[in-house]
């Protein structure tokens, strides 16, 4: 008997394994499978543009699939063969809500969408130039950077709505260092709109994809430069500071670069600062010869300062009395009178009260007590100069 119960479990467990590898094996049951971050497709973007708008933001621009099918079909199904589309034909200004499309293989089935939907938001389109700007990766052997540069087109058209296409500071062509030589390279690169961070900037179009350069690698080396500055600041303020730069850095050929030894430079005219300010430097180079990245933005450097003053106490029996009718004579009251004086400091150095003459012009005044202007001078180079208090008590008296 339990010889019987023995064979029963044996012969039990071997049926249960046998029909466990027919199921897993022969018998493929209905499953679901999420597929994430398949790219939403936009179409009929052109009747957006015949209208005169553009697609400004978008709030998704991939979605999430849900498909039904038999196992061995959904493990044959990749994002790539699913099809999202989000119909922007004849949208108006503002934020629309547009209903996502899906299409998949047809050996499964959709079960859902997410977002079934998303907001578009379209505007006014309009179409700018913007430069064209090199970027490099990589890195140049030392003494060594690219320069002679031929870049067509060294503009392109940005069209899209005005939001997207004011946030485009440049389109960038970006080159591998590594792949330039010292005879001449020529590349056809991707033109790609970014902001002033260097971010790329998306839903906006280019007149052309494509920047054709031709550059060279080139050496390098420093040398001196010669500039001068010209001009005087303005009367109420001061320079602190004039910073101009001894050496300049360029590029070229080295059978260029072996004939200079310095460069030179127009002069820096000062006379419209009012403010600590960089000047640019224009330089004379050399055929053969640039700038290299460096010095490509050489300047020199206007620190100013607010003047400086100084106050200087000053009796009055030291202001001189002008014009005294014939026969009268002057008198002005004994005070003390406060002589504040504004200069650079180089000037104030150096000044005395003896340096500043005080006087009060008495014509046409009669015999009597009178209020007079009191009016301060220097014979030294300041730019303001006033007397505390500006008048004084002058009595005019017939002389005996």
């Amino acid at each position: 008997m339990f010889n019987n119960n023995k064979v029963n479990m044996i012969i039990s467990l071997l049926c249960a394994i046998a029909l466990w590898f027919y199921v897993v094996g022969q018998v493929d049951p209905k499953t679901e499978k999420k597929f994430g971050d398949v790219p939403i497709e936009f179409i009929n973007e052109d009747s957006l543009t015949d209208n005169g708008l553009a697609v400004s933001d978008i709030d998704f621009d991939t979605a999430t699939v849900t498909l039904e099918g038999n196992r061995a079909d959904l493990n044959r199904i990749d994002k790539d063969n699913i099809r999202i589309t989000a119909d922007l034909r004849d949208l108006p200004k503002g934020t629309n809500t547009v209903t996502l499309k899906a299409t998949v293989p047809k050996e499964a089935e959709l079960v859902s969408t997410a977002p079934e939907t998303i907001d578009v938001v379209i505007e006014d389109r309009v179409t700018e130039s913007k430069p064209v700007e090199l970027k490099f990766k990589g890195e140049a052997e030392e003494g060594m950077e690219p320069g002679d540069f031929r870049i067509s087109p060294d503009n392109i058209q940005v069209a899209g709505a005005r939001s997207q296409v004011d946030k485009v500071e440049a389109v960038v062509a970006t080159i591998d260092l590594s792949k330039i030589n010292e005879t001449g390279s020529e590349f056809n690169v991707k033109a790609v709109p970014v902001n002033k961070k260097g971010k790329r900037v998306r839903n906006v179009t280019l007149s052309t994809r494509m920047v054709n350069v031709e550059c060279k690698m080139l050496t390098t080396k420093e040398v001196d430069l010669n500039v001068e500055t010209v001009g005087e600041v303005a009367d109420d303020i001061q320079v602190d500071e004039i910073q101009i730069p001894e050496k300049v850095v360029i590029r070229g050929e080295k059978g260029y670069l072996d004939e200079v030894d310095s460069i030179d430079a127009a002069d820096v005219d000062i006379s419209s600062v009012k403010e600590t300010t960089e000047l640019p430097i224009e330089v004379y180079l050399p055929y053969g010869i640039e700038l290299a990245d460096e010095s490509e933005n050489i300047s020199v450097k206007v620190v100013i300062k607010d003047l400086a003053s100084q106050e200087f106490e000053i009796s009055s029996s030291s202001v001189s009395l002008n014009n005294v009718p014939d026969g009268f004579s002057g008198t002005m009251e004994e005070k003390t009178l406060k002589v504040t004086v504004k200069a650079a400091d180089s000037v104030l150095e150096s000044l005395t009260a003896e340096d500043i003459a005080l006087s009060a012009d008495l014509s046409g005044l009669e015999a009597g007590t009178h209020s007079v202007k009191i009016k301060a001078e220097c014979a030294k180079d300041v730019s303001s100069i006033e007397v505390m208090p500006d008048r004084g008590e002058i009595t005019i008296r017939e002389k005996e």
